[in-house]
């Protein structure tokens, strides 16, 4: 709900704390790179959406998101892999282009 009314601070406030009740859950990991992305924290980011990707593998959006931050800090060669990934699960998403 935090991220819909673009409060990406409180999200990551509550998110914290529900992964670690929750360490299974993948969707969790995914909003809570999201919300470390908005708060343009692109590390902590990076971090929660490559244990989103590890939880589940076919998340195409988690990939996508993955590769498009390892782009935002410059880290080309580690975004490539994400990115093909993202492709390869959903290639009429033109996001992942």
């Amino acid at each position: 709900l935090y991220l819909v009314v673009n409060k990406p601070r409180r999200a990551v406030a509550a998110l914290e704390p529900a992964v670690k009740l929750a360490p299974g859950r993948a969707d969790l990991f995914l909003l809570l790179g999201d919300a470390h992305e908005r708060n343009l924290h692109l590390n902590a980011s990076i971090e929660a959406l490559q244990e989103a990707v590890r939880l589940e593998p076919r998340m195409s959006e988690g990939w996508g998101k993955l590769g498009q931050n390892l782009v935002n800090v410059t880290r080309y060669a580690d975004a490539r892999k994400p990115l093909l990934q993202a492709i390869t699960l959903e290639p009429t998403n033109s996001y992942y282009y």
